[in-house]
C-alpha cells in the first residue's frame, strides 16, 4: 500500500497546465507513420501506426498490434510476449487523484491474448511512486468502441507521469481519444504545483566552506551527537520531510556552532538552534496506529542520554510524538525504500563538509531503513562514532572513497556496495582483470573458468590453485582487501574477493600456481571487465539448453538460463521423469519462482516471511503478509526434486530455492549459500557515488533468519579439488544418487 500526505505549505499558486498533444492521434505526418510522441519498440515484435479506417472521432486512431515473432507454438501451446505503446510527460500537478479515460477496440486472435492500459507516477529521481492498470481480458473479435477509465493516486512528489497500452499475444489494439484529468479537471485547468523549498537554496553549490582539522575528543563526540540530530530530523520532522528547507545545507549551517561549543550546554544550545530553525511542532493526531507485530522497533535511547541535555531530548520527544506520516521529501514507499538524494556530482572532493554529509546520510539510511540493522559487523549506534576520524580525516578523493568503501563493508551485507566504482577507487585497484573465475575451497582460490580467450591460451588450466599474484602470496592480498570488502557470511566474503584479488594497472599479471603437487610459474594477459566473455564460462552440468532429460529418465534444469518462455515446453518434458535437478548454481536469467513452483508443489504454500519497513514510524520493521507458492497446477509433478546451491547462490537464487524447497519430496544439496536475500535499493552520496543495499527483510516461514546465514543445504556437499581437477561434479553426483536410489 503506498502512503499519499498533502503538503501545502509549499506550494505556491502557480501556472495552469497544459493538454499533452496527441492525444487523439490525429497528428500524422502520413497514414503509415508513427505518431507523434508516443514510441513503440518494434525490435519487441509489436508496433503501432495511426489508422485512418478504424477510428472513434476525428480521423484517425492508434492502432498497436502484433508484428512478428509475437508467439511460438510447443505442442499447441501458446507462449505470449507483451509489447508497449507507451509515452511519458511532465506532470507537477496539484490535485488528490488523476485519471487515464478514452475509447478502445480489441481483438485477440487467441483466448490467451489480452490487452491494456497503465499509469507509473514517477518521481524526480525516477523512482516509481505507484503503478495502475486496466485489463482488457475477454476475446472480442469483433470489438466495438468501449470507454475506459483508469485512476491513480497523485503524489505531492510526483514529477512525471508513464502512461500507455499494452499487448500479450498476438492481437491488435485500438485506442482513440484519451485524456488525462486530475480531479476529473482538464490539464489546462489544473495548477501546477510550485518548486519545493529545499531545491531552491543553492548557497552551498559550490562547496560547504567547512573545514575539520585537529579536532579534539570533545569535538568529536559532539559530532557524533550532530549526526545522531540531524539524520533524526531528517526523517521525522514535518518540515523537513516536506522539502521545505535543504537539510544537507541546513548541516553545513550547523556545524560552525556545533564546533565551536566547548561545554555540553553550549552543544547543547547549538543543536537547539538547529531544531528550532524548523519551527514550532505539535503532536500529531492522526500517527497510523502500530503493526500488531513488528520485527525490530526504532531505536530512540540515545535521545534519552544525558549527553543530549534536558531540554534538547524533551524536544526530540516532541518531533517524535508529531512525526511526519508516509512518503517523504527524501524517501519514499514503493514498497521499499526509494530515496530522493542529491548526488553533487560535478563537487571536487575532499571538501570536509560534504564527506560529513555522506557519512551522515548513510548511517541514517541504515538506522531507519535497513531491515538487517540489528546484524551488521558493529553496533550501528556506535558507527558514526567509529568512522568519523576517517570522513573527516580525508585529505584526498581517494581517501574519501576508501572511506566510504570501509562504511559500507561494515554492513556485513553482500548487496551491499558501489553501484558503479568511482575513478579515484578504480584507478588505486587498477581497471584490468585477470579473466579467470575463481572458486574459494579449502582455504584456497581454484580457477573454476576462463572469460577471455587470452586465458583459454594461457598455461592457466581448470582446478589451478592461486598461491601468489606478482610475488604476494594470495594470503597477504586477501588480508590487505579484507576490510574494505562486503559480505554477509565469510564464504560470501570470499566469494567477493575472488573477484579482486588478481585485478591491476599492468597489462599482465605473474602467478605462482599448484598443479598436481607442483608448482609453476606462470603469466597471464589482464583486461577490462568489459572484454569478459561469460559464454567461455561452463554452460549447463547436463546438455546444452535450460533443461534435459538424461538417458535414464532424469529431468535436469539450467536455471541460470531458465526463461518464463520455456516453462510449459519443461514441464511437458519433465512431467514424467523420475526426478529433477533444479540447479541453482547460478543467478536465475529469468523469474521463474512461481511458475515453477506451481509445477512441483501441489499446495499452496508459505514460502517466506517479509519484514517491511514502517514509513510512518522510521526504523521500525514489521511482520507483512507472508508469501505463498505452489498449488497453480492440476496436473504437479510427484517424484524428487534436488536443489542444487553453492556460497554463489545469492538473493533471487536463494529466494528461489526458499520456494522449492518445499516440493513434497525435496532435498537441497550443496554448499550454504551466499546469505544475502530481498530486493536492492540504492542511496547516493556526495561526489555522485551510487551505493546499494539489501532493502527488504526475508526470513524462513518459521521466521529464522537468511540474511547472513544463506540457506542451509538438507545435503552439504563440498566440491573438493581433486574433484574440480578431474572435472567431477560432485553435488551433482550426489543429486543423482539420491534420484536414482529408490
Amino acid at each position: 500500500m503506498m502512503f499519499f500526505i498533502s503538503i501545502l505549505s509549499v506550494f505556491l499558486i502557480g501556472d495552469t497546465g497544459t493538454i499533452p498533444e496527441n492525444m487523439d492521434f490525429e497528428m500524422v505526418t502520413n497514414p503509415d507513420s508513427v505518431s507523434y510522441n508516443w514510441t513503440c519498440e518494434e525490435s519487441s515484435g509489436f508496433e503501432w501506426i495511426p489508422d485512418p479506417t478504424v477510428f472513434h472521432s476525428g480521423l484517425y486512431s492508434a492502432k498497436f498490434e502484433s508484428i512478428f515473432a509475437t508467439y511460438a507454438l510447443y505442442n499447441d501451446s501458446i507462449e505470449l510476449e507483451v509489447g508497449y505503446m507507451e509515452r511519458a510527460i511532465p506532470f507537477n500537478y496539484t490535485g488528490d487523484e488523476i485519471t487515464l479515460s478514452g475509447y478502445f477496440r480489441f481483438e485477440g486472435y487467441y483466448e490467451e491474448t489480452y490487452a491494456g492500459l497503465y499509469m507509473i507516477p514517477m518521481d524526480a529521481d525516477g523512482n516509481a511512486l505507484d503503478y495502475e492498470q486496466i485489463i482488457f481480458e475477454e476475446f472480442h473479435p469483433d470489438s466495438e468502441w468501449t470507454s475506459f477509465s483508469l485512476d491513480i493516486p497523485n503524489s505531492v512528489f510526483c514529477d512525471s507521469l508513464d502512461f500507455g497500452s499494452l499487448l500479450v499475444g498476438p492481437g491488435t489494439l485500438w485506442i482513440d481519444d484519451m485524456q488525462l484529468l486530475v480531479d476529473g479537471v482538464s490539464l489546462e485547468n489544473v495548477t501546477i504545483r510550485a518548486e519545493f523549498s529545499a531545491r531552491e537554496d543553492h548557497e552551498f553549490d559550490n562547496g560547504s566552506g567547512i573545514t575539520l582539522s585537529s579536532l579534539n575528543s570533545f569535538q568529536l563526540e559532539s559530532l557524533e551527537q550532530l549526526g545522531k540530530v540531524w539524520a533524526f530530523l531528517k526523517y521525522h520532522h514535518p518540515t523537513v520531510c516536506s522539502g521545505e528547507i535543504n537539510w544537507d545545507y541546513q548541516l553545513f549551517r550547523a556545524i560552525p556552532a556545533v564546533l565551536a561549543a566547548e561545554t555540553d550546554l553550549e552543544r547543547e544550545l547549538s543543536l537547539l538552534a538547529l531544531l528550532s530553525s524548523l519551527g514550532p511542532i505539535e503532536p500529531n493526531p492522526e500517527i497510523s496506529p502500530p503493526a500488531d507485530e513488528n520485527r525490530i522497533e526504532t531505536d530512540l535511547s540515545w535521545i534519552d542520554d544525558s549527553i543530549l541535555g534536558d531540554s534538547l531530548s524533551g524536544e526530540l520527544e516532541k518531533v517524535y510524538a508529531g512525526r511526519h506520516q508516509g512518503d517523504s521529501y527524501y524517501v519514499r514507499a514503493t514498497p521499499y525504500p526509494s530515496f530522493s538524494e542529491e548526488a553533487y556530482s560535478s563537487l571536487v572532493m575532499p571538501d570536509d563538509g560534504f564527506m560529513l554529509l555522506a557519512l551522515y546520510r548513510y548511517w541514517g539510511m541504515v538506522e531507519y531503513f535497513f531491515p538487517y540493522r540489528y546484524a551488521t559487523n558493529v553496533d550501528w549506534s556506535d558507527q558514526i562514532r567509529l568512522s568519523l576520524p576517517l570522513f573527516a580525516g580525508a585529505q584526498s578523493e581517494l581517501e574519501y572513497q576508501l572511506a566510504v568503501k570501509r562504511l559500507i563493508a561494515s554492513l556485513g551485507d553482500t548487496h551491499a556496495g558501489l553501484w558503479n566504482e568511482p575513478d579515484a577507487l578504480m584507478a588505486y585497484y587498477g581497471e584490468l582483470y585477470a579473466p579467470l573465475e575463481l572458486r574459494y575451497l579449502s582455504d584456497n582460490f581454484i580457477v573454476s573458468g576462463f572469460m577471455h580467450s587470452s586465458a583459454i591460451e594461457s598455461p592457466v588450466r581448470l582446478g589451478d590453485v592461486i598461491l601468489e599474484c606478482n610475488g604476494i602470496p594470495v594470503a597477504e592480498i586477501v588480508a590487505d582487501l579484507l576490510p574494505l570488502a562486503n559480505g554477509s557470511t565469510p564464504w560470501g566474503m570470499m566469494n567477493v574477493l575472488g573477484r579482486n584479488i588478481l585485478r591491476g594497472k599492468t597489462d599482465s599479471v605473474n602467478l605462482v600456481i599448484e598443479r598436481g603437487g607442483q608448482q609453476y610459474d606462470v603469466s597471464i594477459p589482464r583486461v577490462l571487465k568489459s572484454e569478459f566473455d561469460r559464454s567461455l564460462l561452463p554452460g549447463p552440468a547436463i546438455g546444452n539448453g535450460s533443461f534435459s532429460l538424461t538417458g535414464d529418465s532424469i529431468g535436469y534444469v539450467d536455471c541460470s538460463s531458465l526463461q518464463i518462455s520455456n516453462i510449459t515446453m519443461m514441464k511437458e518434458t519433465l512431467l514424467e521423469a523420475r526426478g529433477i535437478v533444479l540447479d541453482m548454481r547460478g543467478y536465475p536469467s529469468g523469474f521463474v519462482l512461481y511458475d515453477v513452483a506451481d509445477f512441483i508443489l501441489p499446495d499452496s504454500v508459505i514460502f517466506s516471511e517479509l519484514a517491511m519497513c514502517d514509513f510512518n514510524n522510521p526504523g521500525t520493521f514489521y511482520w507483512a503478509d507472508p508469501l505463498y507458492a505452489g498449488g497453480g497446477d492440476p496436473n504437479p509433478y510427484t517424484g524428487k526434486v534436488a536443489i542444487l546451491v553453492s556460497e554463489s547462490s545469492i538473493s533471487s537464487a536463494e529466494f528461489h530455492t526458499m520456494a522449492w524447497r518445499l516440493a513434497p519430496v525435496a532435498l537441497v544439496f550443496g554448499h550454504a549459500t551466499n546469505g544475502a536475500d530481498g530486493n536492492v535499493v540504492s542511496l547516493t552520496l556526495p561526489g555522485g557515488i551510487s551505493t546499494v543495499f539489501t532493502g527488504l527483510g526475508i526470513y524462513n516461514p518459521d521466521r529464522s533468519e537468511t540474511q547472513r546465514v544463506g540457506i542451509i543445504p538438507d545435503i552439504e556437499v563440498n566440491p573438493t579439488l581433486e574433484g574440480m581437477q578431474a572435472g567431477t561434479d560432485e553435488v551433482l553426483e550426489t543429486a543423482l544418487e539420491w534420484i536414482r536410489t529408490s
